[in-house]
């Protein structure tokens, strides 16, 4: 749909600058991405923008195989994204406080909120920070129920799945555009 839909109409002026199993996180240049996207309304659900809002529709609520909006029509102003499943975005919101909204694959919700904000995933892209994070967590082993404490590896720019051309820009192995030796 990337291709059909977003890249068809924006053709260069468009980024992909992340993407997981089923999301994409978008750079679009143009005067009114809101505007553009009503206009392409049949690929998008917008069920989750506020109803005052001019793109709210219900039409394709839910629907598999829409575009959706994961942060309901507000913009985000910060993306940084690590590898997949651990990012972090500054949404900006009415109020003056941006939201933040962060994942990190393999720690809990509420470590993550507690220890990490914008500044140590900027620290992590861009200067290599890594720092081992403690957490107390429940698991069953052989039908058995423990309580651990783990320690583990926090944020990390590793990825063995991409090919890097700098810090920001990747490219998947076997891309036509990486030297073979």
């Amino acid at each position: 749909m990337f291709y059909d839909v977003l890249k068809n109409k924006y053709e260069d002026k468009i980024k992909l600058c992340y993407t997981d199993t089923d999301s994409y996180v978008l750079h679009v240049e143009t005067e009114d991405v809101f505007k553009d996207f009503r206009e392409m309304k049949e690929h998008f659900d917008f069920s989750g923008y506020p109803k005052d809002h001019p793109n709210y529709d219900n039409t394709n609520a839910k629907t598999l195989g829409k575009f959706k909006d994961e942060v309901d029509g507000k913009i985000i102003s910060e993306s940084i994204h690590l590898k997949p499943k651990m990012y972090c975005m500054e949404v900006l919101k009415k109020e003056d406080d941006p939201e933040i909204k962060r994942r990190a694959k393999g720690i809990p919700t509420r470590a993550v909120v507690k220890k990490y904000g914008i500044n140590e995933y900027r620290k992590t892209l861009y200067e290599d920070f890594k720092e081992y994070i403690s957490f107390n967590t429940i698991r069953s082993i052989n039908h058995e129920v423990f309580s651990i404490s783990c320690n583990k590896l926090g944020l990390s720019n590793f990825d063995n799945k991409r090919y890097y051309l700098n810090r920001v820009e990747s490219l998947a192995h076997g891309h036509y555009k990486i030297k073979q030796p």
